[in-house]
């Protein structure tokens, strides 16, 4: 299937900023479908992608990826890992620059998104398609949300993907041990729940918190899909039977 042009419609930023933003963001999933959503932001570690990678091959699931596009060269094997294994790279700006009014030049937010999807495509193909844009830290969206930030997403084909359940695992910085780790699950599993979307980076106490994350959700007879699946139906691999064991939660 063809893949989309990101160029702005007429090329008029007045246009794009008249797309009600209602229409356009997502926060949360269906709570009355037994889905969550696993989500990992940036890539600015590439032992932590390999490692998220991993994890997600063993336990049979698919997670959906918001790469910064400017780290798609320096792993274009990883790119081309994620996509073979049937996960969902999204846009997340080729800079993660904060795309909030005053922060970031509104004639310049198209081309963020622009530059992103290209570098994708110059890896996996002209024909690549994306659904969902995460504009990086939520700036644009949260507070006052920029018009024009909602207007280039839509003129671009992408729904604002946000999040209902946050890791905030970014708080504990580059720390990898137990207490970083469970620090983060604190902040995931209670709201674990249908519909939920999770926003996590990779980072070393949200990609060790990931198999936890997996066993509990199965336990609770959580499916954990792709968005492009969960949301819009576009289909991936079935997961297999959820495992018999769970490792404990200790916080």
């Amino acid at each position: 299937m063809p893949g989309r042009s990101l160029r702005t419609a007429g090329g008029s930023l007045a246009a794009a900023a008249a797309v009600p933003a209602s229409a356009r963001i997502l926060w949360h999933a269906d709570p009355a479908v037994s889905t969550v959503y696993l989500t990992m932001d940036d890539w600015f570690n590439r032992e932590m992608v390999e490692t998220a990678l991993d994890i997600a091959a063993e336990e049979s699931v698919h997670l959906t990826f918001f790469p910064v596009g400017r780290l798609v060269s320096p792993n274009v094997d990883l790119v081309r890992r994620a996509a073979r294994d049937g996960h969902e790279l999204e846009n997340h700006t080729w800079d993660h620059q904060r795309l909030d009014l005053g922060h970031y030049p509104v004639a310049r937010i198209p081309w963020e998104i622009e530059q992103q999807l290209r570098a994708l495509r110059s890896v996996l193909g002209p024909s690549y398609r994306q659904h969902f844009f995460r504009p990086p830290g939520g700036f644009g969206i949260f507070g006052h949300i920029n018009p024009y930030l909602v207007g280039a997403a839509a003129n671009a084909g992408l729904q604002i993907a946000m999040w209902n359940v946050d890791s905030r695992g970014w708080r504990w910085g580059r720390r990898r041990d137990q207490a970083a780790v469970n620090g983060a699950l604190a902040n995931v599993l209670p709201d674990l729940r249908p519909g939920a979307i999770v926003v996590q980076h990779t980072i070393p106490s949200d990609v060790l918190a990931l198999r936890t994350e997996i066993h509990i959700a199965r336990e609770r007879g959580l499916r954990i899909s792709t968005l492009a699946e969960g949301i819009l139906g576009i289909p991936s691999p079935v997961e297999p039977d959820p495992p018999r064991t769970v490792p404990p939660f200790r916080q």
